[in-house]
């Protein structure tokens, strides 16, 4: 637990610079916002990615019967998802800067925005 506090205050503290938007070079823009810059917006990245995954698979995909409860449904899982990047957005948007990376979260995964 206490590994999990220390992750969240460091994404908390990133959170509150803004994030460069230079890109002329990649490395430095992808550095900006992973590894010990891990932002919100990132964290959303992961969880719509895994929207996208659970929604590509079939509703009787053996993977949910190895889900607990209501996590059996397909839909009802990628709901979940959708709102853990919901959730990122609004801390993100907390911190009361917009940048690129949310721009991007935002845009590429629209349902669930």
């Amino acid at each position: 637990m206490e590994d999990l506090k220390i992750v969240s205050e460091l994404i908390c503290t990133n959170a509150e610079s803004p994030a460069p938007d230079d890109f002329e070079d990649y490395e430095g823009w992808l550095s900006s916002f992973c590894g010990t810059n891990f932002r919100w917006e990132s964290v959303g990245y992961i969880f719509g990615a895994l929207t996208s995954a659970l929604l590509c698979l079939p509703e009787r995909d053996a993977f949910f019967c190895t889900q607990s409860g209501q996590r059996q449904n397909r839909k009802h899982f990628a709901m979940e998802m959708k709102d853990c990047v919901q959730a990122c957005v609004t801390l993100s948007n907390y911190m009361d800067l917009i940048n690129m990376q949310m721009v991007s979260l935002l845009v590429c995964t629209p349902f669930c925005a």
